[in-house]
């Protein structure tokens, strides 16, 4: 009996020896089919994450990403759970590339409008017309980044779109280091820092040199090299040019206050000494470049304020000159009043009848008799100035010269004989040229070598450029 029971024992612990690889090896089995659906979800989850899924569908990411954490929470003890795990984690993984087929047509389209909106901006402001080579790099890699996205070579098709975005806005730092360059050149400036200027156009050929080679740093280095040295040429141009405004703007203050425009034109004079203080400040403060338009507007306002001046002295010395011939009139009237007393007391009253109406004459002002009175002698005359301008011809333009050769600026140019002959007219000239200005709403600033054109404003011919030497007619 009892070796019976033994033999018993004994079978079944040889059966459930047995059987214990075979459980193992399930389990195993298992094991790795819940690992397989944990990766292939959060490989599905990462890449709808880099491609922006949250942002574009936001709900559908939440539902994915809720059934994830499911899976993540369900127990694993029995194979029937790690059996709903992996299904779990196989639905998570279906709804992220669901949600990524979803967002990837939206994900190409803003890789293309970001593109081509910066393509855009350099085209329109010229860039592409200037240096159309610069663009076929960038356009290349746009166009394979959209091939790409195509044939769901997804994270490939990303670089590629990063490296044509990079390259676009390589060009378009490049565009407006140039700007800079252009800023420069027009204003004089690389004279002043000449070597600065040089090492700036070295690493601007190398930037593009740099460009065309796709080397992305390599670019964006050389290209803050250039507009480090091309600032530094501007900073210290905006500085010389301020101080010789400054200089100028002083000249013209003294100018006006010679002619008494603090008082004359008070507030003209005043306006314009608010605005050379606050250029002071903004000079003392290291803002070169707002001082600089500042001296230059206090500098138009002094001229303003003189030229007010003179013509103000202008109208006060005739009113004084015609005083002074109405009394020299008087005075002679009376001196031929008292020279026909005289003839009168004598008995000649022929001379005394001829002298009373002599003074009467002056003292009315009427024109002097065909034949003169007696004992009076002729009285010069002045001659009329020849009224209109017909028959002559006027310059039909001007270009604008440096400050330091002929002070041109809109009222001084419109003050020229042969252009207005009246200063006050500049608003005129202004208006007919402003598109030209570097500002066309400040007239304060014309830039040298600027073609103005004329306009008529008296029935005047005008025709041709205005040339130096040569004799023009005054506009009446």
């Amino acid at each position: 009996m009892k070796k019976s029971v033994l033999s018993v024992f004994i079978a079944v612990f040889i059966v459930i020896f047995a059987l214990i690889p075979l459980h193992s090896d399930a389990n195993r089995a298992m094991s790795e089919e819940l690992g397989e659906a944990m990766t292939k979800a959060e490989k599905a989850r990462e890449k709808a994450a880099d491609f922006k899924s949250p942002s574009y569908f936001p709900g559908e990411w939440e539902k994915a990403e809720a059934l994830y954490a499911q899976a993540g929470r369900m127990p694993k003890n029995t194979d029937d759970d790690v059996k709903k795990a992996a299904e779990a984690y196989d639905e998570a993984a279906k709804l992220y590339e669901s949600v990524l087929n979803l967002t990837i047509p939206l994900y190409a389209q803003a890789v293309e409008d970001e593109i081509m909106s910066v393509r855009d901006e350099l085209v329109t402001a010229g860039a592409k017309d200037a240096h159309p080579e610069f663009f076929i790099p960038a356009d290349r890699e746009a166009v394979l980044a959209l091939d790409q996205l195509e044939a769901e070579d997804y994270y490939t098709a990303r670089e590629t779109a990063d490296s044509a975005l990079s390259l676009f806005n390589l060009l378009k730092t490049a565009y407006n280091v140039r700007m800079v360059r252009n800023d420069i050149i027009e204003r004089g400036f690389e004279n002043y820092v000449s070597e600065e200027f040089d090492k700036g156009d070295e690493f601007f050929s190398a930037a593009m040199d740099t460009y065309t080679e796709k080397n992305i740093p390599g670019t964006k280095t050389n290209l803050d090299e250039a507009l480090k040295k091309y600032n530094l040429v501007l900073i210290t141009g905006w500085i010389e040019y301020a101080k010789l405004h400054r200089s100028l703007a002083e000249t013209e203050r003294k100018a006006a206050l010679d002619v008494k425009a603090d008082v004359a034109a008070k507030d003209q004079f005043n306006e314009a000494d608010s605005v050379h203080k606050n250029s002071d400040r903004l000079f003392e403060a290291n803002s070169h470049e707002e001082s600089a338009r500042g001296f230059i507007l206090a500098e138009s306002l002094y001229i303003a304020a003189g030229t007010a001046t003179s013509e103000k002295r202008r109208t006060a010395e005739e009113a004084i000159n015609n005083a002074k011939a109405a009394i020299e009139e008087a005075n002679e009237s009376l001196r031929f009043l008292s020279m026909a007393q005289r003839a009168f007391d004598s008995g000649d009253y022929d001379a005394a009848t001829e002298y009373g109406k002599e003074s009467a004459r002056l003292a009315s002002g009427a024109t002097a008799p065909a034949t003169p009175a007696p004992a009076v002698a002729s009285r010069p005359t002045t001659a009329a100035r020849p009224a209109g301008n017909t028959g002559t011809v006027f310059p039909a333009t001007y270009r604008v010269r440096a400050w330091g050769v002929s002070n041109d600026c809109f009222w001084n140019i419109a003050g020229r004989p042969w252009v207005y002959n009246d200063p006050y007219k500049w608003r005129i000239l202004y208006e007919a040229n402003k598109r030209k200005l570097p500002n066309p709403n400040n007239p304060n600033i014309i830039t040298p070598g600027t073609v103005l054109e004329i306009p008529p404003i008296k029935g005047e011919t005008r025709r041709g450029a205005w040339e130096r030497g040569k004799t023009y007619p005054t506009l009446r």
